[in-house]
């Protein structure tokens, strides 16, 4: 087979960060998948000792799945265990399976990249298709290194791919797949349980110490608190999650109205108003990352907390109509 193209989704409903992304643009290939993913990403986290500071909450790591079948590979750069030319034998047959490839590189040997020649930037990709004859892999992600780009499919060139693969001593190469035989369902315990951990600032799966991080309505508060004197939380990623928390909710509400766990359809029309404050916010914060000042801290920090309080009295209302 001299080239293939796996199906992905270049716009899953998050895409604030690639881990995020990429995984869902698979799982969204599978038209069944809606059903459970309304069950799930309701809640946030917001905590000051990690990297990725405010992020959904998950009760597993994607890996960790029962839907994927995963696969990997380990390469030693200093070892030179596998010749790069079978590497790429070797992930084009995982691609002709049907395996999707995921890892690290260094977006320094990337063209269309931000960091192209500019920056040694480890960065997560995906491997979704590749060329023979062109000698190319078909790439999704961010172009750039600040979430500041767009998201979308690109093509690098074998050679260049396998310049930047090789930056570890020690690496792995994943390569999943949906299992086909997984029955994808809608849960609505876990979805009223997580709304209301939600509502009420609960830690849903005890990962984290409450000492250091909050959940839920406290973890947006906090965040928006803490952002109005700490520019560097002034983060696009973390915007639009905030953004994208709200648009999955306003379609999880709109998914129990069209299944009738909803009788009140006002509760829908009504959540759109903090989606619709959301998107000015997350416009905003792209202009204050431009032109950066205090006080488009304070306005943001504002906007998000006068959003919190009709949040509230809608989200009440739909765990009402639940039961």
């Amino acid at each position: 087979m001299k080239s293939i193209s796996l199906p992905i989704i270049e716009n899953p409903p998050i895409i604030s960060y690639q881990h995020h992304a990429y995984y869902l643009g698979i799982l969204f290939t599978n038209s069944d998948y809606h059903h459970q993913f309304y069950s799930s990403y309701i809640n946030l986290y917001y905590n000051r000792n990690e990297s990725n500071q405010f992020n959904f909450v998950l009760e597993k790591w994607y890996a960790e799945e029962s839907y994927f079948i995963f696969n990997k590979i380990g390469y030693s750069h200093s070892l030179d265990l596998i010749p790069k030319n079978e590497l790429v034998d070797i992930i084009i047959k995982m691609l002709n399976l049907g395996y999707y490839v995921l890892g690290d590189y260094d977006e320094y040997y990337i063209p269309g990249r931000r960091a192209h020649n500019t920056l040694h930037f480890k960065h997560d990709f995906m491997i979704h298709g590749y060329c023979k004859e062109r000698e190319e892999f078909d790439l999704i992600g961010y172009t750039g290194y600040t979430n500041r780009d767009a998201y979308g499919k690109s093509k690098v060139s074998f050679s260049n791919f396998m310049t930047a693969l090789y930056l570890d001593s020690l690496s792995w190469i994943d390569f999943v797949k949906i299992d086909r035989n997984y029955n994808f369902k809608f849960d609505i315990e876990q979805t009223k349980n997580h709304i209301c951990d939600y509502l009420y600032s609960k830690n849903t799966y005890h990962q984290y110490g409450n000492d250091y991080c909050s959940f839920g309505i406290s973890a947006v508060a906090d965040f928006a608190n803490d952002m109005a004197s700490n520019y560097d939380l002034l983060d696009l990623r973390y915007l639009r999650i905030l953004f994208e928390h709200k648009v999955c909710m306003h379609l999880r509400i709109n998914y129990l109205c069209e299944n009738s766990y909803i009788n009140n359809k006002s509760i829908y029309e009504k959540y759109a108003e903090v989606v619709e404050k959301h998107q000015m916010i997350f416009a905003l914060s792209i202009k204050s990352i431009i032109k950066p000042n205090a006080d488009s801290l304070t306005k943001i920090r504002d906007y998000i907390i006068s959003t919190i309080d009709i949040e509230k009295h809608i989200l009440e209302d739909v765990l009402m109509e639940l039961g």
